[in-house]
Order: structure tokens, then C-alpha cells, then sequence
């Protein structure tokens, strides 16, 4: 492998009430860490670089990482990731094993972690909350709004903050090392949406009318802070990434001769392979290997990543999320007890276990439109949200169902 560094970019402190933070002038981050910007060339063009051809500008080197792809000397992922993995087993429990909780508020919660730790937005705002623990707001940094996607063991949690207003919104990928921790953005427009328990962050950012999903780096991993995923050859530009395990296998979208396809990126020694998904599966989560969930002719499946079936769904459905274990959650319409109710939050597993999550009395006196579950941990913590009928103080309330974690 060849590899071209850039020197490490001027950076400075930023100071204030929260924990200082190095912004990297030649670089389009801000970040904790010194940025070296490492690229692959193709093996046409291998060689060295002159110093003085190093320091680029920031959008060129983003189309850098577009042309040759950033990879870095360590292009494993640490072998515990694989050794950690967890059996298949079903935790699809019964509906009455399922203690709900509802927050009084506008909002979603998004994702859990293996330690209960729930994350989302509630009122505009991104949120955590322990399970059984008290509420509270993300700090906000230079934002106006903000919200959560995703959280890990570690309790680092990703989202994004707008920048901007209502009117003339500016969102930007965001990170938070901890709930007390200021966040730290990148200063594209886009989002990130999930993060492993290792610290890699997947996304979507947007630059010239194309969208590139994105690796972000926030700790040190792999010697690139920021590296744009490859569409499949021949193809378009654009890519997403929505979802990273701890295999960092990535899953997402890539434009193709056809058009928009389902793909995995999988590790190599070159960095992250595109692989086409078949079967007709679109994916929205991967399991502790290469099971995705999603969804497939509008019904909720998984495959391996290729589809390889369907959840015991009765209707309409999509899985949202799924868990180490393989078990999954997310909404059908099948399932709904009818009528304002259109559709109802579920976890099921390949066996065909399945189970339809149960609604709490609205405190309101109002009844329910739907129920979707967005996340679920290894334990079985279910956590999504509940939308009510017209006229309720809030349309869509924060949803925890717990098993007894």
C-alpha cells in the first residue's frame, strides 16, 4: 500500500464553559484529534507526493477521497469485535412482559444502548435518558435544534445540529463524546446516524448536487478522520450509509448503471468494498454479522445480506432496528387493532416469533394512531415512539418498552 499524508492541519483551542475543542482550519471538522488526511492512489499513479502538493483545501479534499478512496495502515477491525458477538437467540417476549413508559413531550426516541442508555429528541431538542433515569437535553453547542440517532456503549452519541433557522435550515452531522460533552460537527451539510461501540460514525453528507455516506472517525481507528464510502464501479457518485456494526460492516445506498441500490461495504486491506444487496431487500440495520433488516416488496425482511426473508408480519410492515441476537423491531400495519390506529411498533426474529407491542393508556384520554419501534438493544429494550389521535397535546410522544432490563 501507498499512502500520502498531509501534514497534520494548523489547529487551535477553542475555549468556553465546555470541554476545549481543536478546530482544524484546513480541514472541513472540527475535532479533538489533529487530522491526517491519508488517501490511496490507484496503482497508476502510486508514488510520492512533494510537500508542497499536500495541503489542500478542504473540498478538494473531499473529492480526493471520492477519486481513491481513504484508507489507512490499519485496515482491521479489532479482533474483539468479532469474538464479542453475541448467539442468535430470540428475546421476543410476550406483550404482557413489557413494561411501556411514556414521555410527556413532543419527540422520538431513536436508539439504545447495551447499557440502557436511550437517545432521540424531544421539542426540538436532542435527548438521553437512562432507563428508569431522568430526562435531559443534549448540550447544544453553536446550534439552534438538534437531535440524537444513535448511541453506543460507550455512551458517545451521534445526530446533528442545525446551524441554521426554520425558515433557512443549515444541518450538520454532530457528535457528543458523553451527555455532558459539547458536541462536535462537521461542516458539511448532512447528518450522522449511527456509531459502533468501537467510535466509528456513519453518515451522509451532501456537497455539489451529490450525497457521499461517510466514515467518521472520532477515534483515531483508522488514521482518517474522514473518508467517503466508494460507490459500486461504474456507477454514479453518490452514495449513504445508514447503519456500522462492530465488524464495521456498513450498510447503505449507492447509485448505480440502474440507478439507487442496496449495498454493504465490507473491510478489506484497501478499506471498505462496496457489495451490491439482492433479493430486493433495502436495508436499514445489521446484526452482529452481515444480517441486515429492512424492508422488501413493503414488507418487513431480513437477509445475509441478500434477502432471505420475511418477519411474521401481517401487513404493511418495515424493520426499523435490530440487535445482536438478531431480533428486530419496527411497525406494521397488519398488526394495528384498527381503526384510528394504522399501524403498531412489533419485535420479531427469523423463527418467526413476533410480537406485537402494547400501547399505555393515553393519559389524555385520546387514542392512538400508531406506535413505531426505532431502536433495540442486545437485552431487548425496545424504544421508538407513539403518534395520538388529532387534537392530543402532543402528536408523537417518546416510547420505552422494556422487558426487564
Amino acid at each position: 500500500m501507498v499512502n500520502e499524508s498531509n501534514p497534520t492541519p494548523r489547529a487551535y483551542e477553542v475555549s468556553g464553559t465546555h470541554a476545549a475543542t481543536l478546530v482544524c482550519e484546513d480541514c472541513p471538522m472540527s475535532s479533538r484529534l489533529p487530522v491526517t488526511w491519508n488517501r490511496l492512489p490507484a496503482a497508476s499513479q502510486a508514488g510520492t507526493t512533494p510537500a508542497s502538493a499536500t495541503i489542500l483545501a478542504p473540498l478538494a479534499l473531499l473529492l480526493l477521497t471520492l477519486l481513491f478512496g481513504c484508507t489507512a495502515a490499519d485496515t482491521a477491525a479489532p479482533a474483539e469485535s468479532t469474538a464479542a458477538r453475541l448467539p442468535r437467540a430470540s428475546s421476543v417476549y410476550p406483550p404482557s412482559s413489557y413494561k411501556v413508559t411514556l414521555v410527556a413531550g413532543e419527540g422520538v426516541f431513536e436508539d439504545v444502548s447495551s447499557k440502557n442508555l436511550i437517545v432521540g429528541m424531544m421539542n426540538g431538542l436532542a435527548v438521553a435518558m437512562p432507563l428508569g433515569g431522568a430526562l435531559v437535553n443534549l448540550p447544544l453547542g453553536p446550534g439552534q435544534w438538534s437531535h440524537a440517532h444513535g448511541v453506543n456503549a460507550r455512551g458517545q452519541i451521534v445526530g446533528n445540529l442545525n446551524l441554521g433557522s426554520l425558515t433557512a435550515p443549515n444541518v450538520v452531522p454532530a457528535f457528543w463524546p458523553s451527555t455532558t460533552s459539547a458536541p462536535i460537527i462537521l461542516k458539511y451539510p448532512g447528518e450522522a446516524v449511527d456509531i459502533n461501540d468501537h467510535g466509528l460514525v456513519v453518515g451522509t453528507i451532501s456537497r455539489g448536487g451529490f450525497t457521499y455516506g461517510i466514515v467518521w472517525d472520532v477515534s483515531g481507528l483508522v488514521g482518517t478522520q474522514l473518508t467517503v464510502r466508494p460507490p459500486l464501479p461504474g456507477g454514479g457518485r453518490s452514495t449513504s450509509a445508514v447503519a456500522i456494526n462492530n465488524d464495521w460492516v456498513i450498510v447503505g445506498m449507492s447509485d448505480s448503471r440502474t440507478g439507487w441500490v442496496p449495498v454493504v461495504w465490507l473491510r478489506s486491506g484497501a478499506g471498505w468494498v462496496p457489495r451490491q444487496v439482492t433479493g430486493g431487500i433495502i436495508g436499514y440495520d445489521i446484526d452482529a454479522g452481515i444480517g441486515i433488516v429492512g424492508v422488501t416488496s413493503n414488507r418487513a425482511s431480513f437477509g445475509d445480506p441478500d434477502h432471505a426473508g420475511y418477519f411474521a408480519a401481517l401487513g404493511p410492515s418495515l424493520a426499523w432496528a435490530v440487535n445482536d441476537r438478531g431480533v428486530a423491531t419496527g411497525d406494521d400495519a397488519g398488526s394495528s387493532p384498527g381503526w384510528p390506529q394504522y399501524t403498531s411498533a412489533f419485535v420479531a426474529d427469523r423463527g418467526g416469533a413476533f410480537t406485537v407491542l402494547p400501547m399505555p393508556n393515553n393519559p389524555n384520554g385520546f387514542a392512538w394512531r400508531a406506535s413505531y419501534g426505532y431502536g433495540i438493544n442486545s437485552c431487548g429494550v425496545v424504544v421508538g415512539t407513539g403518534w395520538a389521535f388529532p387534537g392530543h397535546p402532543y402528536t408523537a410522544q417518546p416510547m420505552v418498552w422494556d422487558p426487564g432490563c
